[in-house]
C-alpha cells in the first residue's frame, strides 16, 4: 500500500487547488480567449504563407519551374500522408519505402525550384552536396528520375501517375531547351 507522504499530500493539494481555480468563469473565459488568439494567429499565419506562394507562382515568369514547384508541393503532401499512414508499412513495405523517398525528392524540388529568398542556405547546401542540379539538365534528368519512378511504381495510383508523367514532360521540355540553346551557341 502506498504511504501518504508529503509529495502525495502536496500533489493532491495541487490538483484540487487546479481543478476548483479552472470552474471559475474568468478563468474559463481567459483561456477561451487565448486559445482563440491562438487559432486566430494560426491562421494569419497561414493565410500569409499561402498569399506568398500565390504571389510567387503569379510574378514567376518561369512557368515550367512554378508547374515543377506546384508539382512537387502536391507530391510532397500525398507522399508525407502516405508515411504517416503505418498500416502501409506493415502491409506495403516498398510503397511505403517509396512514399518516404517521394516526400525527399520532392523536398529537394521545392528547395530547387522555390523562391530564392526562402530557400537560400537550403539551395546552397543542396547544390554544393549535388552539384548537377544547379544546372537545367541536371535537373531534367532528376525530375526524368522521380517521374518514371512515380509512374512506374505507383501503377494502381493514378495521382502518383500523373505527378510523374507532369514531371517527366517537363524533363522532356527543359532537356530539349537546354540542347537548342547549346545549338544557338555553336559558330
Amino acid at each position: 500500500m502506498a504511504s501518504a507522504g508529503p509529495g502525495n499530500v502536496i500533489g493532491a493539494a495541487a490538483k484540487e487547488f487546479a481543478t476548483e481555480e479552472a470552474k471559475r468563469p474568468e478563468i474559463q473565459a481567459a483561456a477561451w480567449n487565448t486559445a482563440r488568439d491562438a487559432a486566430s494567429q494560426g491562421a494569419a499565419h497561414a493565410r500569409a504563407g499561402l498569399i506568398e506562394v500565390r504571389s510567387y507562382v503569379q510574378e514567376s515568369h518561369c512557368s515550367v519551374q512554378v508547374l515543377c514547384f506546384c508539382t512537387a508541393l502536391a507530391l510532397l503532401i500525398a507522399s508525407v500522408l502516405s508515411v504517416i499512414n503505418v498500416f502501409q508499412a506493415v502491409f506495403n513495405p516498398f510503397r511505403y519505402l517509396f512514399a518516404f523517398w517521394n516526400a525527399i525528392f520532392a523536398i529537394c524540388i521545392i528547395i530547387m525550384d522555390g523562391k530564392s529568398t526562402w530557400f537560400e542556405r537550403s539551395q546552397q547546401k543542396l547544390f554544393s552536396a549535388a552539384a548537377f542540379l544547379s544546372g537545367p539538365r541536371g535537373r531534367a534528368v532528376f525530375y526524368l528520375y522521380v517521374g518514371s519512378i512515380n509512374v512506374g511504381m505507383f501503377k494502381d495510383s493514378w495521382f502518383y501517375a500523373v505527378v510523374g508523367i507532369i514531371l517527366c514532360v517537363i524533363s522532356v521540355i527543359m532537356l530539349s531547351s537546354s540542347c537548342r540553346q547549346n545549338e544557338e551557341r555553336l559558330p
